[in-house]
């Protein structure tokens, strides 16, 4: 039968237990939180970005969006540069630790392990000089959005 030794049993009772909470939905100041990782999925190519939340209450917590590099979607990404304040040649590694802030919406996880709970979702990304824009819940060019519903992105 397995038994932890002492000095990895501290640490475990000591370890501080992932927290899964969704945050309320809001505008929230953070950074980015380590490197941009390049992936690929159904549809090609997309970068996962981490962001860390630097409000005092929800320091340390992460949030994530993904942005991909497919034609139709170059308009998140485009966001994502803007909110740093640099143009899109530049390399993301000079970002980490940079300030911005993300509007964060509450959604119903739809796949894997934590499916059918409530989760979060950065719905967009802004730049720190932005004092918090309404979250909009239409994508650029999706039909049946009203005019009044888009968030002005630049």
């Amino acid at each position: 039968m397995p038994k932890l030794n002492s000095d990895v049993a501290n640490k475990v009772e000591e370890a501080e237990s992932l927290n899964f909470e969704p945050l309320p939905e809001g505008v929230y100041n953070a950074v980015l939180d380590g490197e941009v990782e390049a992936a690929t999925g159904p549809n090609g190519l997309y970068w996962k970005w981490t962001f860390k939340i630097t409000d005092p209450d929800y320091e340390g917590r992460k949030q994530f969006t993904n942005t991909s590099l497919s034609e139709k979607a170059l308009w998140k990404l485009k966001e994502v540069f803007a909110a740093f304040g640099v143009s899109a040649d530049t390399d993301t590694d000079d970002l980490i630790g940079q300030p911005v802030k993300l509007v964060v919406m509450q959604q119903v996880i739809e796949k894997g392990n934590r499916a059918g709970e409530i989760g979060n979702e950065v719905r967009q990304v802004l730049p720190v000089s932005d004092s918090g824009a309404a979250p909009s819940t239409a994508k650029p060019g999706k039909k049946g959005a009203a005019a009044s519903d888009a968030v002005p992105l630049f």
